[in-house]
């Protein structure tokens, strides 16, 4: 009897984007692995646009996935083994940390009520 094992696929590295480029790779991958082909330009005069395609920017990256998580509600997980460094931008709106008293840069899931 023969055991398979599961293989990450290969993920190719996002370079961080430069004011100077025109254009950029999205930076989506597949949930197979594959990275997205799509080109992206700056959108409403952005100096360096959101690094997603429009249809990863509506269906977000295949790499990432969103779980139930039994007290705080949805997790986001990667889909398999994904190399260090691996980059994914957050847009959208945010609030602040009414607890702290310096910038808050860290997407926290806090307990409901709490």
């Amino acid at each position: 009897m023969t055991q398979t094992t599961k293989v990450s696929p290969e993920i190719q590295p996002q370079k961080r984007p430069k004011v100077s480029e025109q254009s950029i790779q999205c930076w989506a991958h597949s949930q197979t692995g594959k990275r997205c082909t799509a080109q992206v330009k700056s959108r409403e005069g952005e100096p360096i646009p959101i690094p997603y395609c429009e249809r990863h920017l509506n269906s977000g990256d295949g790499a990432l996935k969103t779980v139930n998580h039994p007290f705080f509600g949805k997790a986001l997980v990667a889909r398999y083994d994904l190399p260090a460094k691996y980059r994914m931008a957050y847009w959208g709106k945010r609030g602040r940390c009414s607890a702290c008293d310096v910038e808050d840069r860290a997407i926290s899931y806090y307990p409901p009520n709490k």
